[in-house]
């Protein structure tokens, strides 16, 4: 089993529209079959409107941002719980 893990960011500035930035790990088997996959959202921004994400500028509509909102412990004992479920489930 093979064990991979990333950082992912979209877009240029974090406060346009269409950015976003998470934390992946995950578990492949030896042939490179995908076994499971974990993703953590850090930050996201988005355009809505009446509380739809919209992709153009609407008038009315609002640019919002959503940040992680756990603590960097939370984030640890988090991962730490999905690598030990993955591995009882591969044994």
């Amino acid at each position: 089993m093979d064990f991979d893990a990333g950082f992912d960011k979209v877009g240029d500035n974090p406060f346009e529209p269409g950015y976003s930035s998470s934390f992946s790990m995950g578990f492949t088997e030896k042939s490179g079959e995908l076994i499971d996959l974990h993703i953590i959202k850090i930050w996201e921004c988005e355009r809505s409107f009446l509380g739809m994400s919209i992709s153009k500028n609407i008038l009315g509509s609002k640019v919002y941002g959503e940040l992680l909102d756990e603590t960097l412990e939370e984030v640890k004992q988090e991962l730490k719980e999905y690598i030990d479920e993955v591995l009882q489930d591969v044994n």
